[in-house]
C-alpha cells in the first residue's frame, strides 16, 4: 500500500475511534432521558457495552503494522460490519422502523466511503441495506416502501458525495507525495552534482538579510556542519585579503544595479589552505524582493593543472631551443674550427656562413614568440675586441 494511503487511513482510524466514543457518550445520555416505552434497556445497554469494548480494542490495535501488511483492509471491513450490525440492533432496541437511530447508518456510510476502495463501498452499502431488511423482517417493523426508498436514497447520495470528495483528496495527496518525492530526488541529484563538480551555491536577500548556502559551498569553505553561515559576510570574511575588496565591490554593485557578475578570486578556508574560486551571480526579483543568487566553483586544481601545463610547455620550448642551438650553431662552429685547423679556409667560411644563417633563423623564431620593437637588437655601443684577440684573429 502506498505511503500516502497508509497515512490517510491511519488518520481515518483515529477519527473513527473518536467518533465511536462520542456516539457511545451520546447514547449514554440518550438512555438517561429516554422513556422505558421508547427503549429496550437491556438490549440497549448490551449494545453500549459491546460498542465501548469494541472501540477500546480498535484503539489498541497496531494499525500502522496492519495497514502495511495485508491485514489492514480486512480489519477495517470487519470494524464497519460490526458497526452496521450494532446499529441494526440499536434500531430494534429503540422502536424499529420509526427509530431515529437509523441516521447512525450515515456515520458508517461516511466512514467507509471516505476510507475504502470503491468495491468495498458498494459491498458495505448493500450489507447495510440487507441488515436493515433482515432486521425489519425479524423485528416485524412496519415501514412504508416510499420511506425505505427515501432513506436509502440518502445513504447512496452520502456514499457518492463522500467517496468523490475523498478520492479527490487522496488524488491530491498522491500528487503532492509524487511532487515531494521528485523534489527530494532533484535535491539529492543537485547535491551530488555539486559535490562532484565542486560547485557550491548561495542566495542572499538584502531586504530580509536572509542568507542560505548549500552543503557543498560550506564544504568548499571548510565550514563544519554545525556552523552554518547566516550572513553574506561569510563570503567576504573567507576571501583572501588581497581579493576581499574586489569581491565586496562586485557583489555590492550587482545588488544595487541588478546585474550579473563573474570573477575569479581566492579564499582562505576555515582550516587554513588557500583555494581559487570562480564566482558567478545574478540578481532576481521575487514578490517584489530582490534576491542575489550566486555560485562558487572550486577551480584550484584546474588552475594548478594550467600552471603545470604552462611550465611543461616552457621547458619543452627551452629544450627545443637548446637542441636547435646545438644542432645548428655549436656543430656549425665546430666544423669551422676543424676546417681552420686543416687550413681549409673555404670550408671554414662556408661553415661560418651556414651557421650565421641558422642563427638568424633561430633568432627569428624566438622573436616571433616574443616580438621585439624595431631596433631592439641594435647594440648601444660597439663591441670591443682586445689586442690579444685581434692578434689571435690576424
Amino acid at each position: 500500500m502506498a505511503r500516502h494511503l497508509i497515512d490517510y487511513r491511519l488518520r481515518t482510524v483515529r477519527v473513527g475511534v473518536r467518533a465511536t466514543w462520542l456516539v457511545v457518550a451520546g447514547l449514554c445520555i440518550y438512555l438517561v432521558f429516554a422513556s422505558d416505552r421508547a427503549v429496550d434497556r437491556p438490549v440497549f445497554t448490551g449494545i453500549l457495552v459491546v460498542a465501548a469494548g469494541g472501540a477500546a480494542i480498535i484503539a489498541l490495535l497496531p494499525w500502522q503494522r496492519l495497514l502495511e501488511s495485508r491485514l489492514g483492509l480486512p480489519a477495517l471491513y470487519a470494524w464497519s460490519v460490526l458497526d452496521i450490525v450494532l446499529i441494526t440492533f440499536l434500531i430494534e432496541a429503540t422502536g424499529g422502523a420509526g427509530s431515529v437511530a437509523f441516521v447512525m447508518y450515515a456515520l458508517t456510510t461516511v466512514f467507509f466511503s471516505a476510507s475504502y476502495p470503491r468495491e468495498a463501498q458498494i459491498g458495505l452499502l448493500l450489507f447495510t441495506f440487507a441488515s436493515f431488511m433482515i432486521g425489519s423482517i425479524l423485528g416485524d417493523w412496519e415501514i412504508a416502501a416510499a420511506g425505505m426508498v427515501l432513506r436509502f436514497t440518502v445513504l447512496v447520495a452520502v456514499t457518492y458525495i463522500v467517496s468523490f470528495l475523498s478520492s479527490e483528496l487522496m488524488g491530491q495527496n498522491e500528487e503532492l507525495e509524487h511532487e515531494a518525492g521528485e523534489h527530494l530526488r532533484t535535491a539529492a541529484l543537485l547535491s551530488e552534482v555539486q559535490r562532484l563538480a565542486r560547485l557550491g551555491s548561495w542566495t542572499w536577500s538584502p531586504a530580509s538579510s536572509r542568507f542560505t548556502s548549500s552543503e557543498e559551498l560550506n564544504e568548499i569553505f571548510g565550514v563544519p556542519p554545525e556552523a552554518v553561515p547566516r550572513s553574506p559576510t561569510f563570503l567576504i570574511d573567507h576571501a583572501h585579503p588581497e581579493d576581499r575588496a574586489l569581491l565586496t565591490e562586485t557583489i555590492r554593485r550587482a545588488e544595487q544595479e541588478g546585474s550579473s557578475f563573474i570573477l575569479e578570486h581566492r579564499i582562505v578556508r576555515a582550516d587554513g589552505p588557500t583555494r581559487i574560486l570562480q564566482a558567478q551571480g545574478r540578481v532576481e526579483t521575487s514578490n517584489g524582493e530582490r534576491i542575489v543568487i550566486g555560485t562558487a566553483l572550486d577551480i584550484t586544481e584546474r588552475k594548478r593543472a594550467e600552471e603545470n601545463d604552462a611550465k611543461l610547455r616552457e621547458l619543452e620550448n627551452k629544450r627545443n631551443q637548446a637542441l636547435q642551438i646545438n644542432d645548428n650553431l655549436v656543430q656549425g662552429l665546430t666544423v669551422a674550427k676543424y676546417a681552420l685547423e686543416m687550413g681549409r679556409l673555404d670550408l671554414a667560411e662556408q661553415a661560418v656562413t651556414s651557421t650565421l644563417e641558422a642563427a638568424r633563423s633561430i633568432v627569428g623564431e624566438l622573436l616571433s614568440e616574443a616580438p621585439i620593437a624595431d631596433g631592439g637588437l641594435i647594440r648601444s655601443e660597439a663591441a670591443l675586441v682586445s689586442r690579444d684577440e685581434a692578434e689571435a684573429a690576424g
